[in-house]
């Protein structure tokens, strides 16, 4: 999917939630709650975003993996470049992020950068020659709901080499569930591509999108973030 660049990033957002929609990523429950999806960080929602696929080893259509890579990858270079972020190396969080960070870094014409993952969730090490020091960092991510293995992936690399410095932390989606501000907190700001609440505006406002599953699940991004915001002060 190749989008203009000097397309307006709202049109270029609804053009990408429908172009997502067609392709089968995005997912609305139309049946009743109780077949919600059952999502981590999130609990049960009837809005789904499967971006899974651009891990498929064996994609359900010929070239969806570099399509969705590829679209999400211009988008978030359009994020660093407004901003005028430095940067000398891309990061996935592993493994969601790694499609789309490797489809940014060769945008950008880097060689990513990965991470190890364990089965438990901790991260060990890099996979790739690790960034040198005083590098300056992007982390990549492909769906945050509370930002807990995010701010942990960024801990790492701090940890790993303090003369690193982290520049930005984007994701692909941000479902409004608190990751931004869990970040906020760490002195990350979390920039995304598409937003939970933005999403779902543009499917309410569609009438050719079930509307009551999108309105269940705004009130339960509400509801999340509520009680996110909740839990973080109390830490504070």
């Amino acid at each position: 999917m190749n989008l203009p660049r000097n397309m307006m990033p709202p049109l270029k957002i609804k053009i990408l939630l429908r172009w997502l929609v067609e392709r089968g990523v995005v997912k609305i429950n139309e049946g009743p709650p109780e077949l919600d999806f059952d999502l981590r960080d999130v609990g049960r929602d009837p809005v789904y975003f499967d971006l899974r696929f651009a891990n498929d080893l064996a994609p359900l259509s010929p070239g969806i993996t570099p399509q969705i890579g590829k679209a999400f990858a211009d988008c978030l270079d359009g994020l660093l470049a407004r901003r005028h972020t430095p940067l000398t190396h891309i990061v996935g969080a592993p493994y969601g992020g790694d499609p789309f960070a490797e489809a940014l870094a060769h945008m950008r014409g880097f060689a990513p950068t990965r991470l190890k993952k364990e089965k438990n969730g901790e991260i060990t090490g890099f996979l790739t020659i690790p960034p040198p020091k005083r590098a300056k960092i992007v982390i990549v991510e492909n769906v945050t709901a509370s930002g807990q293995f995010l701010l942990k992936t960024a801990r790492f690399i701090r940890a790993h080499d303090r003369s690193y410095r982290i520049t930005a932390v984007l994701s692909c989606i941000d479902r409004d569930s608190g990751a931004k501000e869990l970040l906020e907190h760490s002195a990350l700001e979390l920039m995304s591509v598409v937003s939970m609440k933005g999403a779902l505006d543009f499917f309410i406002g569609d009438m050719a999108f079930p509307q009551e599953p999108c309105m269940r699940s705004r009130e339960h991004a509400k509801r999340l973030a509520q009680s996110s915001f909740e839990a973080l002060h109390k830490r504070s």
